[in-house]
């Protein structure tokens, strides 16, 4: 996925994106990082193909995308976006319906439909709400719901925008969990958020992003042991970076900087850190 000298101002407002040059590796976990205003759910809707550029162009696995009902009908099985709110993407009676949406609107058989929404509902570990009235489920169970009907169209890339915004701790890791298992079954995943614990420890690359424009980009340690990129981001430092730095200027901890608390664990108990 690529963006090549992308610009996009809503009606009437200032111009959301402003040059974005950015290309998206597959095999990479990505996260999106920056401020309120930065312009990161603007670029996510640019990468299904809700928003045109005003400037510029995107690209899908080296076609340019074209906005025409046939070409985004492809780019829309083939790339899934579940948004911050689920209210925003759920409209139907029951769970089942809501995943189904989208595969009969492809057409498909009956059977096919039906063997896609139960195994979506399967890989999210909601195969009992299948009947619920969606709209009475809570807030991280909506948040599987829509994640599932993404699912449903069988896509190659899933986009998150702020997942795990307004979910409790435990609802946090099982969806990180989730993310990082539908990762190793081959899905690509592209995440924005503002939570930087969960990037440092969940992406493979990092972009971050401030008025519009890419400020930089690169591996999770990179970013976020530059001082002058989290000072001009407005970003803080993850804690387990924090620690870590602490430990390293102790003499307590060597070598490379652990993603989290379990790699920090165990690099303290093999040989004082190294």
């Amino acid at each position: 996925m690529e963006l090549k000298d992308v610009y996009y101002q809503y009606p009437g407002g200032e111009w959301a994106l402003k040059g974005i040059n950015l290309r998206l590796e597959k095999g990479k976990k990505v996260a999106i990082l920056g401020p309120n205003g930065a312009g990161k759910s603007t670029l996510l809707l640019h990468l299904i193909g809700i928003l045109k550029p005003k400037k510029g162009a995107v690209y899908f696995d080296g076609s340019r995308v074209e906005y025409t009902k046939a070409f985004l009908k492809r780019l829309r099985q083939k790339v899934g976006l579940v948004f911050q709110d689920p209210d925003t993407q759920m409209f139907a009676g029951s769970v089942f319906q809501e995943v189904a949406f989208g595969p009969l609107n492809l057409g498909l058989e009956e059977q096919e439909v039906r063997n896609r929404v139960l195994k979506a509902l399967e890989v999210m570990g909601i195969e009992d709400l299948k009947h619920r009235p969606a709209h009475f489920l809570s807030y991280g169970q909506k948040k599987k719901v829509t994640i599932a009907s993404v699912l449903a169209m069988s896509p190659e890339v899933l986009v998150f925008d702020e997942p795990t915004a307004y979910l409790d701790p435990k609802s946090s890791a099982e969806l990180v969990e989730i993310m990082e298992k539908l990762y190793l079954s081959g899905k690509q995943i592209v995440i924005s958020t503002h939570d930087v614990d969960l990037a440092f420890s969940f992406a493979d690359w990092i972009v971050v992003m401030k008025d519009g424009r890419v400020l930089a980009q690169g591996s999770p340690v990179e970013i976020f042991t530059d001082k002058d990129i989290i000072s001009e981001s407005g970003l803080e430092m993850p804690l387990i970076v924090k620690i870590s730095t602490l430990l390293k200027k102790k003499g307590l901890l060597k070598g490379t900087f652990p993603r989290n608390f379990e790699q920090l664990a165990s690099k303290l108990e093999n040989d004082g850190g190294d």
